[in-house]
């Protein structure tokens, strides 16, 4: 298994080290924070491979760190003569692998099993490197003058062979259609766990018969007729017919049906489900690490919950998950969650397991909304949310998730849970919650969070206005008479009773419709002094 990774000028990543658990990782974060490219990371360490496709033939300088790459080329244009810049990719293995790959040959100088890949300068061009210099002919980094260098952290001279690497990996890209190679093991797994060796070479025979038979075909026949009278190619008879192929051929022409439609043919989630429980089932029993990039995609929630259920039964594999997905993050354990935001990683180990138990329990909830935003606003309903969000607008001409500032929608049982996630990450948060008539008791609820220097705790000072609704009419009232702008927009233009009760109670018994109204309409109006507050302190 893989415990760590070192990550040196690779892409986004300039200088990064990641500890990971023997079993499960989540990887989360904002888009091109960095999440899918330790996959890739990960995927070369254990294959040499880059999508599917050997790294020494898919060099390019966008390969390098943006910084690390701009540094080299201002320099090269300075007229200094830098040394070109080096990637590279560690994994550092479990002490019980394979004790021919152990050695101190890696940048932490750690005696244990491991895998480095360096893409360098290649010496060997040093005088074609130097002239590049001399006839200032380089404008970015001369990539064709590099190499690609596999070794164990046993010696640096030692190239590895990837078969006998301790650790080999599957990758499940649920966002393209790469399916052929799982097709591949598996039916050739199916044929020789079910056949027996004279029932392979039959099925051979078929297969060469069936090729047999269409050279035959009269059709065929036909068409080489007419080329032996009219080819174009006129010093040798030419024919049409099929090309030789090895004898396990017909292997390759076999694929997966469901409900008798070629797998590849069939909807992507289908697709999905099926190329992800094949890689967790025993016919990957060579691969010990499985990397999953968005499994959630073009799944419907019954088909994630069946793969959420065969990833947590999965036993003797590392798995590795990039996702957006709060219901996977919750039901796989936000334990087992890895913070991605380019070199800035944070682990969700220490996050309380009575909260990670929670929300295991209850999945829907939008936890990774409050590990991704910049900024976060607890609320206890949909109208408390709306409100807010026309405050902010009223005030900044702009709705507060356009400053990366989103608002959740809760209840008071879980405020103490996403604060105990935005606790594990040192993320301050704003909690905006009704009073219920009784200050104290909700000061005695929630002292843990009031006392915490990283929370906004905002509510109505007024015991007597219990909730949003009595507040806000309040603050848009003149000495208890709701005013008339006011009345006109709760209600619409509709000739309604319009005591400040009679609002009151309107506005209780239709919260999202009133509140709807207050954040569509043109007019503006006041707002309660604790939501001004919460704007004001944390915004």
């Amino acid at each position: 298994m893989i415990e760590t990774i070192v990550i040196k000028n690779y892409k986004i990543f300039d200088d990064l080290i990641i500890e990971f658990d023997k079993g499960l990782n989540i990887l989360v974060g904002d888009n091109d924070s960095g999440k899918s490219t330790i996959l890739e990371v990960i995927s070369i360490l254990t294959s040499g491979n880059l999508n599917n496709y050997p790294l020494d033939r898919q060099l390019k300088p966008s390969f390098f760190n943006q910084t690390v790459r701009k540094n080299y080329i201002e320099s090269i244009k300075r007229g200094s003569t830098p040394p070109p810049p080096k990637i590279i990719l560690e994994a550092y293995l479990s002490k019980d692998d394979d004790p021919t790959f152990s050695g101190t040959n890696n940048e932490l100088k750690k005696n244990c099993p491991g895998i480095r890949v360096t893409i360098e300068f290649d010496n060997s061009y040093a005088s074609e490197y130097k002239q590049m210099i001399q006839e200032e002919s380089i404008h970015d980094i001369p990539i064709e003058l590099y190499k690609v260098t596999y070794s164990s952290f046993a010696s640096a001279t030692g190239k590895i062979l990837f078969r006998n690497s301790p650790i080999k990996s599957i990758l499940i890209d649920a966002t393209h259609k790469n399916y052929s190679y799982m097709i591949d093991r598996f039916i050739g797994k199916s044929i020789n766990d079910t056949l027996n060796g004279e029932e392979i070479i039959s099925l051979s025979k078929a297969y060469r018969q069936n090729k047999t038979d269409f050279k035959e075909n009269s059709i065929i026949e036909n068409i080489n007729r007419r080329l032996a009278e009219y080819s174009p190619i006129s010093h040798c008879r030419v024919s049409i017919g099929l090309q030789e192929e090895r004898v396990d051929a017909w292997k390759n022409q076999m694929t997966i049906m469901v409900k008798d439609i070629p797998l590849e043919n069939i909807g992507f989630g289908t697709q999905n489900i099926i190329k992800s429980e094949l890689a967790l089932s025993n016919c990957s029993d060579s691969a010990n690490i499985i990397l999953f990039e968005e499994p959630e995609n073009s799944l419907s929630h019954t088909n994630l919950a069946k793969l959420v259920s065969a990833i947590e039964s999965t036993e003797n594999k590392q798995i590795f998950i990039t996702t957006h997905s709060s219901y996977i993050a919750n039901r796989l354990n936000l334990n087992n969650l890895i913070f991605v935001n380019g070199s800035n990683v944070s682990t969700f180990r220490g996050l309380d397991t009575d909260t990670a138990s929670f929300f295991k329990v209850l999945p829907g909830s939008d936890t990774l909304r409050i590990v991704i935003a910049s900024k976060v606003i607890l609320v206890e309903g949909p109208s408390d949310s709306l409100i807010i969000q026309r405050a902010y607008k009223d005030k900044k001409n702009k709705l507060p998730i356009q400053d990366g500032i989103d608002i959740i929608v809760t209840n008071g049982l879980t405020f103490k849970r996403f604060y105990e996630i935005a606790k594990t990450m040192n993320k301050s948060i704003a909690i905006v919650t009704d009073n219920d008539g009784d200050i104290e008791k909700l000061k005695g609820r929630y002292s843990k969070l009031m006392s915490d220097s990283n929370v906004i705790f905002s509510y109505e000072k007024n015991k007597d206005l219990k909730t949003l609704e009595p507040s806000l009419l309040s603050v848009n009232s003149i000495q208890g008479v709701p005013k008339e702008s006011f009345v006109q927009l709760i209600y619409k233009g509709t000739s309604k009773p319009s005591t400040f009760d009679e609002v009151k109670d309107f506005m209780i018994n239709n919260k999202t419709t009133w509140a709807s109204r207050v954040f569509d309409a043109e007019q503006k109006i006041n707002y309660p002094q604790y939501i001004e507050d919460v704007i004001n302190e944390y915004c």
